[in-house]
């Protein structure tokens, strides 16, 4: 982490934008205004994005998985359609591919697993899947298509989430706790955005998903940035 002085600056410095356009994204969400707000939530993770590159450019699979988060924050401005909804829940499903990923190759690296463990996590992956998918389909009363992406989504949340607690739980770096609350969040603002989506509206319902995604988001990298310095 952080290679040369000038990285820890640049590093600080998109950090600090990061904070102001989150801040500015959070104020425009609170009060409603739509066209601010939409115009705000793409640079939040750019500035992100680019924090994290200065910061260890080697965690090639963190940039990517919030470049990912990126292209679905911008489907997601139109989260109404539903080609937009599912091309945001595809780029996101995706990025915490990437971040479990990174996770596993950390957990191996400290205890050298055997290869068998690959095939656990993809069992587990899978269990996922069957668990979600009823009451998904009772929820958003799509069809099974829909309802399949919608769990394959739900299961990849789901075993992020483990895989950082079992890092914990078994001794593995530290900083997974970062990984773990910032996995907690993420499946807050989750439900918070599929609730308001299927179920009911609720007054301010962007500063509530945003709030806790922009969090989870920061946490996750950091957690994996310190990490990564040990």
């Amino acid at each position: 982490m952080f290679p040369f002085a000038f990285s820890k600056v640049v590093f600080i410095v998109f950090i600090a934008l990061f904070g102001v356009v989150s801040l500015a994204h959070l104020v425009f969400s609170f009060v409603e205004n739509e066209i601010a707000r939409k115009f705000t939530k793409p640079f939040c993770l750019v500035f992100l994005a680019v924090a994290v590159i200065f910061a260890s450019p080697k965690e090639f699979l963190v940039y990517l998985g919030l470049i990912f988060g990126l292209i679905g924050d911008i489907a997601l401005i139109w989260k109404r359609n539903k080609l937009c909804f599912i091309l945001g829940l595809l780029a996101f499903m995706i990025g915490h591919f990437l971040y479990l990923t990174e996770s596993l190759i950390i957990i191996f690296a400290y205890e050298n697993l055997d290869s068998i463990w690959w095939a656990f996590y993809a069992l587990v992956f899978l269990g996922f899947i069957g668990v979600l998918f009823l009451p998904m389909k009772r929820f958003t009363k799509k069809n099974r298509g829909f309802v399949l992406a919608c769990s394959l989504y739900g299961s990849s949340l789901g075993i992020n989430l483990i895989t950082a607690i079992s890092g914990i739980a078994f001794g593995y770096p530290k900083y997974f706790v970062l990984v773990s609350v910032g996995y907690f969040l993420f499946i807050v603002s989750d439900i918070t955005l599929s609730y308001t989506i299927f179920k009911k509206e609720i007054k301010r319902r962007d500063f509530f998903i945003m709030i806790t995604y922009l969090v989870a988001q920061l946490l996750i990298c950091l957690g994996f940035l310190l990490t990564a310095s040990l």
